[in-house]
């Protein structure tokens, strides 16, 4: 039987640095690694915190617009025409609390355009959207502003684009016959008008005019 050779410590000692050196190359690499990704993370958050969103505001260019030529007579068929055509009709109360009749333009997935008809009040109202807003939503309001522009411009001529230019701008209003209110504020435009005042009568026989 051949005696065993008793071990050689120094042929241990060299695989076992390379294990130790191995095993700490393994460990500096881990630790490198969340290192470059926290860093890495940390510089991509910094950088979107530095860098907010920058939401373009809603542009209303009135002096492309088509506008109505001053009427000598008022009648609310035509007012509600210059709107659209084909309304929904619903049951609402005026700006002083009175039955009037809702006439909604837009559907019921849109912002709102509407004109409420009453036996004294004339009140439109249209949705003015914010910069945050989608483009759909701002060409609706764009859209909307122009047809209240038609409508102004109908009733009071010059004064009535001078009228919704204030508006939209948050300027002063001028002071004319016959306007209740014109704001817009939040989401909501309102123009409100004295029928009275106005002399707009319910029913006419002729149509309306554009330049």
């Amino acid at each position: 039987m051949t005696p065993k050779k008793p071990l050689d410590k120094k042929n241990l000692i060299k695989p076992l640095i390379w294990a130790v050196f191995l095993l700490f190359l393994v460990v500096i690499g881990i630790n490198l690694s969340s290192f470059i990704g926290y860093f890495f993370n940390k510089k991509v958050t910094a950088e979107k915190i530095s860098t907010p969103k920058i939401y373009e505001p809603v542009v209303y260019p009135i002096q492309d617009w088509q506008s109505s030529k001053k009427a000598n007579r008022l009648y609310t068929d035509e007012l509600i025409h210059l709107i659209g055509q084909n309304p929904t009709m619903d049951k609402t109360l005026d700006f002083y609390g009175n039955e009037a009749v809702l006439h909604r333009f837009s559907t019921l997935s849109e912002p709102e355009l509407s004109l409420a008809n009453s036996d004294d009040i004339l009140e439109l109202s249209w949705y003015f959207a914010h910069p945050k807003d989608n483009e759909t939503d701002k060409n609706l309001s764009v859209r909307y502003a122009q047809k209240a522009y038609l409508l102004a411009s109908y009733i009071y001529g010059k004064d009535g684009k001078t009228l919704i230019n204030a508006m939209l701008n948050k300027k002063s209003n001028p002071k004319l016959t016959g306007l209740l209110l014109a704001q817009c504020q939040g989401y909501i435009c309102k123009l409100i008008l004295d029928k009275k005042a106005l002399h707009i009568r319910d029913k006419s026989t002729t149509k309306s005019t554009k330049d």
